[in-house]
């Protein structure tokens, strides 16, 4: 009976070493399946964006997007291990604490300068830069009857178009045209419904077609040194 227990003691004390060696290789292998590595995301000016943690031998990634502005259009191109250096390929499997930089692109965006005529001959619009001080057409247009103004900011208004301002936004001028009237014409038409004519009044020796009031070029008095009194003045005449 004693040699029994023996026995039993013996064999129960081996199966607890070996229980023991086996839970300490599960340990370890758990304790090597939780490493983590913190990883640091920087824009391209250097400002911290995030950080985040990693189990050894994932592949990170971190998405991040530039707002364009008014003057620059922004591509995020990728990232990079050293700030203002190209673009990785691809992001290595987290090994070690590491820092990645936004490597951005910028392109300066355009705008267009447009010249309505309002029914007038054509005008080439401009394309530039932000910021790009233009100058008026050096092209007068044309338009029957009327004649040209200048450049306003409205077209259903005067507001003269600033060519110091720099260009910022797609913008609009607007042709400003003045009406050439035929005076003459207009009067003509304006007392042919009268019965009795303005022109009626005017004194004959007060008419263009007078003929005391026509000279030849060779008879006109260029010498205004001496002066004329007016009682020399003929009755009816210019003076």
């Amino acid at each position: 009976m004693k040699k029994f227990l023996l026995i039993f003691v013996l064999i129960f004390s081996l199966s607890m070493v070996f229980s023991c060696g086996d839970n300490e290789g599960s340990d370890d292998g758990e304790a090597s399946a939780t490493v983590k590595y913190t990883l640091t995301w920087k824009d391209e000016a250097g400002n911290t964006l995030s950080t985040t943690e990693v189990s050894e031998g994932a592949l990170p990634s971190y998405s991040y997007t530039k707002e364009d502005t008014a003057e620059w259009d922004y591509t995020v191109l990728g990232w990079s291990a050293t700030q203002g250096g190209e673009a990785l390929a691809s992001i290595p499997a987290a090994s070690a604490d590491a820092t990645y930089y936004a490597v951005v692109s910028q392109v300066k965006k355009q705008y267009t300068v447009k010249f309505d005529t309002l029914g007038g001959s054509a005008i080439a619009e401009v394309t530039v830069d932000y910021g790009t001080v233009i100058n008026a057409p050096a092209e007068t247009p044309t338009l029957d009857a009327h004649k040209f103004m200048g450049w306003s900011a409205k077209a259903d208004e005067y507001v003269a178009f600033d060519f110091t301002a720099p260009v910022v936004a797609n913008v609009t001028a607007y042709a400003v045209w003045n009406e050439v009237v035929d005076i003459k014409a207009l009067l003509a038409e304006l007392t042919s419904g009268y019965e009795l004519s303005p022109y009626g009044y005017i004194p004959e020796t007060m008419l263009a077609s007078y003929a005391d009031n026509l000279i030849d070029p060779e008879d006109a008095i260029s010498d205004y040194s001496s002066n004329v009194a007016v009682s020399d003045i003929l009755y009816g005449g210019y003076g």
